[in-house]
């Protein structure tokens, strides 16, 4: 059975997206909130769906696979799409228009990695959430936005041509492009098959952002406004994550062990590039986008932990909880950086005397980025380190233990770095030019939602840990 209504939510983005890009230019002052409320409208179809039952299914000939895992990824993309749009609001773009024509189209391809069944709409969603990227780097402001655009260009142009290529040997190999198909039928690992496997975690590795495909994303968010930056690293990098998760463990789900090794190196060296040149960074942005890449290795760990089926459902359950709560702090702190239009640590002097609030809802994503105590991120840090070791006594390769370690110690230079950020907030010296600056109410909205996420997801996880161990039962 077909089940094409379940993408209700995709098709009011795609009819709401051509809308304002066709008409928007007549009415530039209701793109903002149309394509706003259009994207809550779209949270509460898929809100709507669950209640009724109607969590999911196949979609387009099996080309779509809806499971638990695809709609809690589609729900927190769209809620990551909402705040994004609510950001920009108050730092309008050259053309609103087009700003939130692309910002939709973005989400309904990041919506379409989440449900990915088939290798075509799996690049067909990739482009779509990509190319829209490029207009809105495009349409900020800033001396580096064209840079950061022609980057992010050449970026996607490589890993697309990488990837259609994977998947044209894919194709030969398989006989389809279907995920279930070539599961079935890519089960005997050869050189071929190794080669394919290589050229789509390559590709994919492109996506989010692992060394060292990565050097892409610190400059984009540099040169990125808050709202860009927020959807990047937020919605955009989930349904990254998504896709390469999709592809591993259903294309690949028989051959684990022929692409852990390779998932393991990733994890290790982008882990150790982006804490270590976080730590050196005097742009917050920057530094926010290179805290990514070792958030991106952390994931890798819980990728790798998933690929033996003892900690395979821990592992998963990891993954998700890493990617959601850091998706939520780092959405946060692009808001209070919106907000308090900061590019350094100096910026953010005596901001607790300003604004109390915000210091403490900065401080709180702080928290959560660092894994801490009082964000729900530390719960989810102690789930990988639980998966891994879970990972070590199943398969007896005891030099994982090395890699449950080096967790641990990237753990503590990545809080080092993130708590920069309120020691900068309250021991920073005041600048007198910053003390009329008024906070954006867009900017604010979405930084206090944030930081109280993070603390409810510390103080109650079970809520959070139920909606990640339903989406683990499958994709």
């Amino acid at each position: 059975m077909d089940h094409a209504l379940i993408l209700l939510p995709e098709f009011l983005l795609v009819l709401l997206s051509l809308a304002i890009l066709a008409f928007g230019r007549f009415a530039p002052r209701i793109s903002p909130p149309l394509a706003t409320f259009g994207l809550v409208a779209a949270l509460g179809i898929l809100v709507g769906q669950a209640m009724t039952g109607a969590l999911g299914g196949p979609a387009f000939a099996d080309a779509v696979q809806i499971g638990p895992f695809a709609w809690l990824l589609r729900g927190a993309i769209l809620l990551a799409a909402t705040a994004s749009a609510a950001m920009a609001w108050s730092e309008p773009p050259t053309r609103p228009d087009l700003y939130f024509g692309l910002l939709t189209a973005s989400a309904v391809g990041a919506m379409g990695l989440a449900g990915a069944a088939d290798l075509l709409v799996l690049f067909l969603s990739y482009a779509l959430m990509g190319l829209p990227l490029l207009g809105m780097l495009a349409l900020g402001r800033g001396p580096a936005r064209s840079e950061a655009a022609m980057k992010l260009f050449m970026t996607q142009g490589v890993a697309a041509a990488v990837l259609l290529f994977a998947f044209t040997w894919a194709f030969g190999l398989g006989g389809s492009t279907s995920f279930v198909a070539l599961g079935a039928a890519l089960q005997t690992p050869d050189t071929l098959l190794t080669f394919v496997m290589l050229l789509m975690l390559g590709g994919l590795s492109f996506t989010v952002a692992a060394f060292p495909f990565h050097a892409w994303l610190p400059d984009v968010t540099e040169a990125s406004h808050a709202s860009t930056g927020a959807w990047i690293l937020g919605g955009a990098g989930l349904a990254a994550v998504a896709g390469l998760l999709r592809v591993l463990m259903m294309v690949f789900s028989t051959n684990t062990a022929l692409w852990a090794p390779y998932v393991t190196g990733l994890a290790v060296f982008s882990l150790l590039a982006g804490g270590l040149l976080a730590l050196a960074q005097a742009d917050l942005r920057r530094m926010l986008g290179f805290l990514a890449v070792a958030t991106t290795g952390f994931l890798m760990l819980a990728l790798m932990a998933a690929s033996h089926a003892a900690s395979s459902q821990e592992a998963l359950s990891a993954l998700l909880m890493t990617a959601l709560t850091t998706a939520v702090a780092t959405m946060g702190l692009f808001a209070g950086l919106g907000a308090t239009q900061a590019r350094s640590l100096a910026d953010l002097g005596g901001l607790h005397r300003r604004s109390p609030a915000l210091a403490l809802a900065m401080t709180a994503c702080a928290l959560g980025l660092a894994a801490l105590p009082l964000a729900g991120a530390f719960w989810a840090r102690l789930t990988l380190i639980r998966a891994l070791l879970v990972y070590v006594s199943q398969s007896m390769q005891f030099g994982i233990i090395a890699l449950a370690v080096l967790a641990m110690g990237m753990t503590v230079l990545v809080a080092y770095t993130a708590l920069r950020i309120p020691k900068a907030i309250y021991l920073g010296p005041s600048d007198p030019e910053r003390a009329d600056l008024a906070f954006p109410a867009g900017h604010t909205a979405v930084l206090m939602v944030c930081a109280l996420l993070s603390v409810a997801f510390f103080v109650a996880p079970a809520p959070l840990w139920a909606l990640v161990s339903f989406a683990t039962r499958g994709f």
